[in-house]
């Protein structure tokens, strides 16, 4: 079911308009990684590891998906500013 749009920005009618600039901002950022994504999954396997798991399939891909995961959730554990940071890093693992 569609939510009605404002006139201007796009924006649910009554919604927040600050709110909706973050998820137009976060829209941006994922159709920019789609973007890099699709770029380098045309180049060959030898230039991108991405291309490599786009040929080895859904194995591949889901190998490299629970691999990344583990890989959150143990950066998750740790403590302090250093251990935000490796979350941090490892959730963008995950999210690309």
């Amino acid at each position: 079911r569609a939510s009605p749009r404002a006139a201007k920005g796009g924006c649910p009618a009554g919604a927040n308009a600050l709110a909706c600039g973050a998820v137009d901002a976060n829209r941006d950022i994922l159709a920019r990684l789609m973007a890099v994504i699709e770029s380098r999954k045309q180049a060959t396997a030898e230039k991108s590891y991405t291309a490599s798991l786009f040929r080895g399939g859904v194995d591949a891909i889901g190998a490299k998906v629970l691999e990344e995961a583990g890989e959150a959730v143990a950066a998750a554990r740790e403590t302090g500013e250093a251990g935000r940071a490796h979350l941090v890093h490892e959730a963008a693992d995950v999210i690309y």
